[in-house]
């Protein structure tokens, strides 16, 4: 059954060079759970899936690797960082993204135990360029009404929380998987609602991507407007059990099953245009006014990470370290619902 707290990328699974045999495996039984479980019908499904999904998984290795080491993200390096400077609107900021976060929220409740010093995480946040008159210096004079263009960073997100930079960077590798397997998902969807006799087949299938998304499958989260209802994990698994047990009482033509593993094939094969990864350079004087052309002005130079998928969706990300004293405090339940009685 497919089990959403299930894990890839998990510390044996981690060998040196190319990913380990297990690994592999491990991935292509998740990309067959995920997508169109009827594949197992032919004995060497793991064979024609493995070259493809091979890719995607060194593909994921590398570029959640290749992300900078973790920053400090705190009050105190509001004021010291000009990245947290820059991101967050103030100091207090940096706390109601974590008070409002799903993520934090769930971290601390699951875990048993003292919290550690520090919780790392990967920092996801929206950027946009918006235009407004302001003030420049032109010719020796003042002018009020120059247009200029500013950066504003919202929708703060925090992504696989927990007590260390390895286990975070594991979570977002497989987040970063599975959003793979949803666009491939999406890809037989659309093939199966080509055909008018494959209408019930691919309503199931909407049910099934429809349910991996509410249980904040993949990297989903990091790229939606809003944080919504935390999700009931049991209930979405045992939804999707029951949309496959539906499936596999449908007819299925081999020329289906093929499509299928050709969709899968494709989209393996092509990681990068289904999540990208780009830099991107500011420079950015007062107010987060961006400055084209940096001579002679005093500027903040900051080179970012972003994340895009081939819907056009697209995000900052950072790793960081946020100090525990730094976390709102554990909500007890029991104490507020006693307040009540």
């Amino acid at each position: 059954m497919l089990e959403f707290l299930s894990s890839l990328f998990s510390s044996h699974d981690e060998e040196p060079g190319r990913p380990g045999r297990a690994l592999l495996e491990a991935a292509v039984e998740r990309v067959v759970d995920s997508t169109d479980p009827r594949l197992r019908g032919f004995s060497n499904y793991q064979s024609r899936l493995i070259d493809a999904v091979e890719k995607s998984v060194i593909y994921v290795i590398d570029t959640v690797d290749a992300l900078p080491v973790p920053i400090e993200i705190s009050r105190r390096s509001f004021g010291s960082d000009p990245r947290i400077h820059t991101f967050f609107a103030s100091a207090t900021h940096i706390g109601e993204v974590c008070d409002r976060s799903n993520d934090v929220s769930d971290y601390q409740e699951e875990l048993s135990g003292p919290l550690p010093d520090q919780m790392f995480t990967l920092l996801t946040m929206e950027m946009n360029e918006r235009t407004r008159p302001g003030m420049a210096l032109q010719g020796g004079r003042v002018r009020r009404d120059v247009m200029q263009t500013v950066i504003e960073f919202s929708n703060h997100r925090c992504i696989g929380p927990s007590g260390s930079e390895t286990k975070t960077r594991r979570e977002v590798k497989k987040r970063a998987f599975d959003l793979i397997i949803q666009q491939a998902l999406e890809r037989i969807i659309a093939a199966r609602s080509e055909r008018t006799h494959l209408e019930k087949q691919s309503r199931l299938l909407n049910q099934k991507l429809q349910a991996m998304k509410n249980g904040n499958w993949g990297l989903e989260p990091m790229l939606s407007h809003g944080q919504g209802s935390r999700p009931d994990h049991a209930a979405l698994v045992e939804e999707i059990a029951q949309v496959e047990v539906e499936l596999d009482k449908l007819d299925t033509t081999p020329t289906t099953i093929e499509q299928s593993f050709d969709y899968i094939n494709d989209v393996f094969s092509h990681p990068a245009a289904y999540l990208g990864q780009r830099k991107v350079e500011l420079n950015l004087g007062p107010m987060l006014v961006k400055v084209e052309n940096a001579q002679g002005q005093s500027v903040t130079h900051l080179e970012l990470n972003e994340f895009h998928i081939s819907s056009g969706e697209s995000r900052i990300v950072q790793f960081g370290w946020i100090p525990t004293s730094e976390l709102p405090k554990k909500r007890d339940f029991l104490a507020e619902a006693q307040r009540y009685l």
